[in-house]
């Protein structure tokens, strides 16, 4: 899995030969507020032109950024095939995200569970909960697992 910040088209365009299985295009945490509108722009550009040979998923932000439904408006996308969910809390997180695409699907005309997921297990406590996430829901194909908290790399280096 290659992570590509959907802001920068430079980017996406070297994405295209990675010899990567998979492609994660992000909205989240590699795009600063300022560019998440272009981001899911040019995200949608380059999956309605058919543009990578990789699978895709798109990384959107989490359910209390209040940019959740944005994001996956503009890249629900015949081309992708699962979104990584992020900051997954617990299995009742995964049964919403379950809830939400199976409403888009229909509200988008695509079949039953077409999308997948890729939830990122990002704290202690959500680790404690992976056996649960992982079984909350037959679209979940794989957990993925972050490991570095905000500021964390500061606090290493003695930046604080």
């Amino acid at each position: 899995m290659t992570f590509v910040p959907g802001y920068m088209t430079k980017f996406l365009d070297k994405a295209i030969d990675f010899q990567s299985d998979a492609l994660i295009l992000d909205l989240e945490d590699s795009v600063p507020i300022a560019f998440k509108d272009t981001a899911r722009e040019n995200i949608r550009s380059y999956l309605d032109a058919g543009r990578f040979k990789q699978r895709v998923f798109i990384r959107v932000n989490s359910i209390d950024s209040g940019l959740l439904s944005k994001d996956m408006t503009a890249t629900l996308h015949e081309n992708v095939e699962g979104f990584m969910f992020t900051k997954t809390v617990d299995e009742k997180d995964i049964h919403y995200y379950d809830k939400l695409l199976g409403q888009l699907e229909v509200d988008n005309g695509f079949e039953h569970q077409r999308f997948c997921m890729c939830p990122l297990v990002e704290t202690a406590s959500a680790v404690l909960r992976a056996y649960e996430i992982a079984l909350a829901s037959s679209r979940v194909i794989a957990l993925a697992f972050g490991g570095e908290r905000a500021g964390s790399a500061k606090r290493s280096q003695g930046l604080n």
